[in-house]
């Protein structure tokens, strides 16, 4: 995540995942004893999985067409010696 957004919003995006991870951590043990005492163990485990899966596969899909920071500054180096070598070809 660090790697994608801007270096002025790191801070902000990082507190916000880190509020939804902690609330998450503090909630799991209170569901899974109420699933326990029902007898329905399992479901902890099959919860767990289905919100892991679907977590992965929305920060892939909201960030797979997005650049690093390096990449996009890798990219824009690249472009400006391709415009400087075409500079010189056509003096």
């Amino acid at each position: 995540m660090a790697a994608v957004v801007l270096p002025s919003e790191r801070t902000a995006v990082m507190g916000a995942i880190n509020v939804v991870k902690s609330a998450s951590q503090s909630l799991g043990p209170l569901i899974t004893g109420v699933l326990v005492g029902r007898q329905l163990f399992w479901v902890a485990f099959v919860a767990a999985g289905s919100l892991k899966v679907s977590y992965d596969l929305g920060l892939l899909a909201v960030f797979v067409s997005h650049k690093t920071h390096d990449e996009a500054a890798a990219e824009r180096a690249q472009e400006e010696v391709v415009a400087v070598q075409g500079g010189e070809g056509s003096q």
